[in-house]
């Protein structure tokens, strides 16, 4: 059976061209299964027939083997239709290339689903909903009734279409795991029975939030900025919100930057995406987590999870012994550099996020966090990358472990290279040494002062800087050095008041008097970065979470914070989304350098 990743087609020899949809996807599907081609078509229109119309059946019947292009008049709402269905499949491990699956019976248990959205994205892609979302607006006197507008109203319903059709998919994961359906279905719920009038209020929200902003990869010697519509999304609550967004790529050997900058006379506080990446709290970091396709059949959040942890981390001295390193969203956007007690800690409160009962287990010489899954303990190690199995096929505890040895040092599941520490007699010596063995109590305690998840742009010309191959190297509380990225926060001449911190504080630089750590100081062209380290090697249970700035010099002041250097995979290329409840003045420009003024 050909197992594709996302898309795949049947053609017949002869073809000149491959048009590969979701209609092809499933039909191949269908013949890697093993049905005739006949059969194969017939399932195929019997599934759409029924649950998206009989006309539209008859419409994907020539287009089914990428032969012919799909060209018909259902186009526009049926492929994003089957689009969001096989996403939402995938998106909880149903899906063709999983081993072990029965797909097709998959499809018939969930076909409710898929006539859920294709009644939906017809709605939306009817001249019905275009007239009331045109009326809508006017009434509102937010948009003059022109065919103009008619035209751009229209030209929001791709975009639109796949929002709606992406939360309605939310409803498959929580049937899939019951114990998650809370968390999940939080925005969901907001809008059920409405997703025509939510597809009208994000469009509305974008022709009403157009700004102007340079060209993501203009250069001083390129033509005129163009023009961006702001994208409409939803924020964790289920409100409708508006993303301000650009991608930059390099020009030559120079890398993308981009800088979000404010040329409005209020300050704007926004949350932010980074390479498609949320900075935002817990909720944004579990929504990421929900984001990832399942590696196994209904692989459930607690392992979704451990893999997040696993790609975003990486083993290295962190900047601080300090408690608040164990912030989880914080870790993650800022930090992302630490050892095994850093990185089972910040797994730890994923999990509790949405309900898991978890605990962190101390051992002589290692940490491990546990999560109780129908009543026994299982130990998904971030350190090290691996689980190990029992000799009952189920992921092992540390208790286990220690009672096993033979389960580390001969794994019946291996996952990394069998002369790895993570295989070692070395490690199997700690888990069985069960005298120094106990719950970590104090790390899983409340942690209270934490740093929060929105940026402060600083009105008449404030602005925040970030560059692809940016990089600083600061000294770490274990005598090493860690690689992060610098993010500049710059405060014009004249500014006062309060900054509350997103992300780790590395310095404060420019011409400034500022209040931090209790003390007022007075800040210079060489900063205060000895000051800052000085704290961090304290190991503090509180990191460093405002800044008050009472005097900005003629230079201004520059706040540069940390980000982790795996958010940044690329230096060819960078993407930033701004979300905030009023996002009037801000733009994204491509500076022709990100140089601090």
């Amino acid at each position: 059976m050909r197992l594709p990743v996302m898309r795949s087609a049947q053609v017949s020899k002869g073809a000149d061209a491959i048009n590969v949809t979701p209609v092809t996807t499933l039909y191949d599907q269908f013949r890697a299964a093993g049905l005739s081609r006949s059969a194969a078509a017939s399932r195929l229109h019997v599934l759409v027939a029924d649950r998206c119309g009989a006309a539209a059946a008859v419409e994907v019947d020539a287009a089914r083997t990428g032969n012919q292009p799909f060209a018909t008049a259902a186009r526009d709402w049926l492929l994003p239709a089957l689009d969001a269905y096989l996403e939402a499949m995938r998106g909880v491990g149903i899906w063709p290339a999983t081993p072990g699956i029965d797909w097709s019976a998959q499809l018939d248990a969930h076909a409710s689903l898929l006539s859920q959205m294709c009644g939906v994205a017809r709605n939306v892609w009817s001249d019905a909903w275009l007239s009331d979302a045109r009326y809508q607006v006017a009434a509102a006197r937010q948009l003059a009734v022109t065919s103009t507008a008619l035209d751009t109203l229209a030209t929001t319903r791709p975009h639109v279409t796949a929002q709606v059709l992406t939360l309605i998919g939310r409803s498959l994961a929580a049937q899939e795991f019951p114990e998650l359906a809370g968390a999940l279905q939080s925005r969901a719920q907001i809008w059920q029975g409405k997703e025509a009038a939510l597809a009208i209020t994000l469009a509305q929200a974008q022709l009403l939030q157009q700004a102007p902003t340079n060209n993501a990869n203009a250069t001083a010697d390129t033509n005129p900025p163009a023009v961006k519509l702001a994208k409409a999304v939803f924020d964790v609550s289920g409100a409708v919100t508006l993303a301000l967004k650009a991608n930059a790529t390099a020009v030559g050997s120079q890398a993308p930057g981009l800088r979000l900058q404010n040329s409005g006379t209020a300050d704007r506080l926004v949350r932010l995406d980074v390479n498609a990446t949320s900075l935002q709290d817990l909720d944004g970091v579990l929504a990421d987590v929900l984001a990832i396709p399942a590696a196994k059949v209904r692989e459930p959040l607690h392992r979704r999870a451990w893999r997040y942890v696993l790609a975003r981390t990486r083993h290295d001295w962190p900047l601080s012994a300090g408690l608040f390193l164990h912030q989880p969203d914080m870790f993650l956007r800022s930090v992302g550099a630490g050892l095994c007690d850093d990185v089972s800690n910040v797994l730890h409160w994923i999990r509790t996020g949405p309900g898991y009962e978890s605990r962190v287990r101390s051992l002589e010489g290692h940490v491990a966090p546990e999560v109780k899954i129908d009543g026994r303990w299982e130990t998904y190690d971030p350190d090290f990358g691996v689980y190990y199995m029992n000799r009952q096929g189920q992921v092992a505890g540390v208790d286990e472990l220690a009672a096993d040895p033979l389960l580390i040092t001969q794994p019946l599941l291996p996952m990394a290279p069998m002369d790895s520490t993570a295989y070692s007699q070395y490690l199997a010596d700690i888990y069985s040494t069960t005298g120094d063995s106990f719950v970590y109590a104090p790390y899983a305690a409340p942690l209270q002062a934490t740093l929060g998840n929105q940026f402060k742009i600083a009105a008449k010309g404030g602005y925040l800087d970030v560059k692809a191959d940016d990089r600083v190297t600061l000294p770490t509380w274990g005598g090493g050095t860690v690689t992060l990225v610098p993010m500049r926060m710059w405060f014009p001449p004249g500014y006062t008041g309060s900054v509350d911190l997103p992300m780790v504080l590395a310095d404060v630089s420019g011409d400034a008097t500022v209040t931090m750590l209790g003390q007022s100081m007075e800040v210079g062209d060489a900063g205060v970065p000895d000051v800052i380290n000085a704290y961090y090697r304290t190991a503090p249970d509180a990191g460093i979470t405002n800044v008050r700035l009472d005097r900005v010099g003629p230079n201004g002041v520059t706040l540069t914070l940390l980000a982790n250097a795996l958010l940044f995979t690329s230096p060819r290329s960078l993407g930033v989304a701004a979300y905030g409840d009023d996002r009037s003045g801000l733009s994204l420009v491509n500076p022709v350098t990100t140089a601090r003024r």
